[in-house]
């Protein structure tokens, strides 16, 4: 992404902050949708899940001129997901739901 593009992005995300729990709940529904075999990995308090993704959005959106700088937390917490059971194939699944998640929040608000 060339600087314009991230600064378009950023703005983007940023007058979509008050959308974004309903993103965050739509993807999950959109993930449970694609994959229901998915559900078990999601043992804990799903709000604090909800909450965790919101954060790590906001945190790469926000990463996006420096992405260098999440290399080690984004290590870290794939190494953490490996320990769930998380396979390699699953991220494409996440890929389609975000994706999914999106354009059904867009939809919504926006008739």
């Amino acid at each position: 992404m060339d600087h314009r593009q991230i600064e378009l992005v950023q703005q983007s995300f940023a007058q979509a902050e008050r959308f974004r729990p309903h993103l965050i709940i739509t993807f999950y529904s959109e993930l449970f949708a694609i994959e229901p075999s998915l559900k078990p990995l999601f043992k804990g308090d799903m709000e604090l899940q909800r909450r965790k993704l919101a954060g790590l959005l906001k945190q790469v959106i926000e990463s996006l001129h420096e992405p260098e700088a999440l290399l080690p937390e984004v290590r870290a917490l794939a190494m953490r997901h490996v320990g769930y059971g998380v396979q390699e194939r699953y991220y494409d699944l996440v890929g389609k739901a975000l994706r999914r998640a999106e354009a059904r929040t867009w939809r919504c608000l926006h008739g």
